[in-house]
């Protein structure tokens, strides 16, 4: 609660369905299809650009058990002029305060599901700048947290091939930068009939580990499509998918599996607080590591570099606090790379 979550995927691969089940089962206080717990009982707001409400998302939370009482969907605002009359207003991420207004309404929200995230960013703003996604990011996160609601942002996935599974997402690393955890969604290469579905864990800053799940996209006995998981985890996370998945490109850096170690080397050694950067070079090149191997790990955690006081100050590093992902974009110029 209180964190924002990515969901990524691409076209078709059963995102909505996927959405609409998770909010039916926080609108009945369910149990979440891992096992491990239910899901804390509330409303759930909805913004989505792409399907109809009518022949889209009524049918699947109708097909989930949800409770339609407590799904609200926001497509806009009425606002007050100057003149005293009123008017329609597109909601966006530049008026997030108009979100937060809609979820402090309704009391007892729990989850904000905005479908895409993309549709959602405001006309001037480049999905693929930086600093321009996190400006309207960091306001929504710094939302989650102090209403404690959950946000779940729905992602496409670019087309070309990533060789680490949260670069796949499109657009800026912003998006998986600012979120606590991602989550993404693929169709099962190995099933043939392709209704197999594998959520399966990126990025996680909040707890341990974790290992996918499985389902399937199947027909009800009323003929309305539902979604079905399997028993048990897949022990498989969204890097183990990505590297194993045969690809075209011309090989170029290091193995996808290679980077993933090193990552979670690298975790290891932060773990415990900063290490000063001369330290970890000296321990990966112990480790069989490449320096530019480290510093793909280093940008891929989001792995911040702090100088210690003084003219003579050595550099450190260390992993990323919540404060820093919700921070505005700066840059932090760290020798033991450059030089």
């Amino acid at each position: 609660m209180g964190r924002i979550t990515v969901l990524s995927g691409r076209p078709g691969c059963g995102k909505t369905f996927l959405t609409m089940f998770l909010a039916a089962t926080v609108t009945r206080g369910g149990d979440w299809p891992d096992g491990r717990g239910t899901a804390p009982q509330g409303s759930v707001l909805i913004l989505n650009a792409e399907d109809d409400p009518n022949d889209t998302l009524s049918p699947r939370l109708f097909a989930a058990n949800a409770d339609m009482q407590k799904v609200h969907l926001l497509k806009g605002v009425t606002v007050k002029q100057k003149d005293g009359n009123s008017s329609q207003l597109a909601v966006d991420l530049t008026n997030v305060d108009k979100i937060q207004e809609a979820i402090r309404q309704l009391e007892d929200c729990r989850l904000c599901v905005i479908d895409p995230i993309g549709s959602y960013l405001g006309h001037n703003v480049d999905s693929h700048r930086d600093n321009e996604v996190r400006s309207v990011l960091t306001p929504l996160g710094n939302l989650a947290n102090e209403l404690e609601v959950a946000v779940l942002m729905v992602c496409h996935n670019r087309k070309a091939a990533s060789d680490f599974a949260d670069d796949s997402v499109l657009g800026s690393r912003g998006f998986t930068g600012i979120a606590r955890a991602a989550w993404h969604l693929y169709s099962d290469q190995n099933d043939p009939s392709k209704s197999r579905k594998l959520l399966l864990p990126g990025k996680n800053n909040l707890a341990e580990n974790q290992f996918g799940l499985a389902f399937r996209i199947e027909k009800s006995e009323i003929g309305t499509p539902i979604l079905r998981w399997e028993d048990g985890d897949v022990q498989q996370s969204a890097d183990d998918y990505v590297a194993a998945k045969p690809t075209d490109r011309k090989k170029r850096g290091p193995e996808p599996s290679k980077r993933v170690e090193c990552m979670r080397w690298l975790a290891q050694q932060l773990a415990a607080g900063p290490v000063e950067a001369k330290t970890i070079e000296i321990r990966a090149s112990e480790a069989g590591y490449t320096w530019k191997t480290v510093r793909n790990a280093y940008q891929c955690l989001g792995v911040q570099s702090i100088k210690a006081s003084g003219p003579n100050g050595s550099w450190s590093w260390r992993l990323p606090t919540v404060e820093d992902e919700l921070a505005s974009e700066h840059d932090v110029s760290c020798p033991s790379i450059e030089e």
